[in-house]
């Protein structure tokens, strides 16, 4: 292994003690391995710090481990990417598996992105352990485009997973403080970003891993997304949604309206006034818009708005 790390494996974990071992036995089996696992803890109080050191101990790649009170998932991610030494970003879920040449294949392919062009990087396929595809393949492979285009225009949907430059993430306009301590948080609200900022993805129906449901964890994220106790992390959501694809409104109106509306919801759930949601949008026209609209969505604001 050369000196250069090339790629930083980036895990944020709370009391997932019982699944690390998954992770770390994929990483181990990878035939490319030049990369480093970055732990970050997030106020774990089971025997992960335990865990970990004895995978420090075994292992053949650098692993940081970084120890944080809980402050979730969203805020750790960022965390990691601050103390990544690659050029290369991927985020693995603390339960996580995958293909032997998975790191190898995503490593190949990001080499082969045009420099001249403005790439966030590569994404791949998962499947379940049947073999079967979760979600839609992309309509071809590879297909550079921009991720708003991936699920609205050519509505793929299903887990997805890749590989990404630590320079564009660094060029994301992330307070951490404004996200620290605020739950879940959706990771749409940096992706998002990398669309206004001009940079698209390169989408390969390759198979990289494995989309694991395990059954000792009873309670999904998946059944509570749209649940009151995330309307803060929802609303960012939609916030970051609107001031990124402006001028998606004229292609998209019905798509734009309905998150336009859930902002203006889940923000009065969260207690935002309207002065504050305001505050959160840029464009006359979109905030006389949010005026008129904004006595209606209170009204309603029991009902639940999804975004699809």
């Amino acid at each position: 292994m050369t000196d250069k790390i090339e790629i930083s494996i980036i895990t944020p974990s709370y009391n997932r003690a019982h699944t690390l071992e998954r992770v770390f036995n994929s990483l181990k089996s990878q035939t490319f391995q030049n990369f480093e696992w970055i732990v970050i803890d997030d106020g774990s109080t089971d025997e992960t710090r335990e865990i970990v050191k004895d995978f420090i101990e075994k292992a053949s790649f650098p692993i940081q481990y970084y120890k944080q009170e809980n402050k979730h998932k969203f805020y750790s991610i960022f965390i990691g990417i601050k103390l990544a030494k690659g050029e290369y970003i991927s985020l693995m879920d603390s339960d996580d598996k995958f293909l032997p040449d998975a790191l190898g294949k995503l490593y190949n392919q990001m080499k082969q992105l045009p420099k001249n062009k403005k790439f966030y990087g590569v994404t791949g396929l998962l499947q379940y352990e049947d073999g079967t595809i979760v979600g839609e393949k992309f309509p071809q492979s590879p297909l550079d485009s921009f991720i708003f285009e991936m699920r609205y225009k050519y509505k793929v949907r299903g887990d997805k997973w890749g590989m990404g430059f630590k320079n564009v993430y660094n060029e994301l306009q992330i307070n951490l403080e404004d996200y620290e301590n605020k739950g879940f948080i959706p990771e749409s609200v940096y992706q998002y970003q990398f669309d206004a900022l001009g940079y698209k993805t390169r989408f390969v129906n390759e198979v990289y891993g494995f989309y694991v449901n395990d059954t000792a964890d009873a309670v999904s994220l998946g059944n509570n997304f749209y649940s009151e106790k995330n309307s803060f992390g929802l609303t960012e959501n939609y916030k970051v949604f609107i001031n990124s694809y402006k001028n998606r409104f004229l292609s998209y109106p019905k798509t734009y309206f309905k998150n336009f509306t859930a902002y203006l919801l889940f923000g009065i759930k969260d207690g935002r006034n309207l002065s504050e949601l305001l505050k959160g949008i840029s464009g006359t026209g979109l905030k006389i818009g949010m005026v008129l609209l904004y006595p209606l969505v209170k009204i309603f604001k029991n009902y639940m708005v999804k975004n699809n």
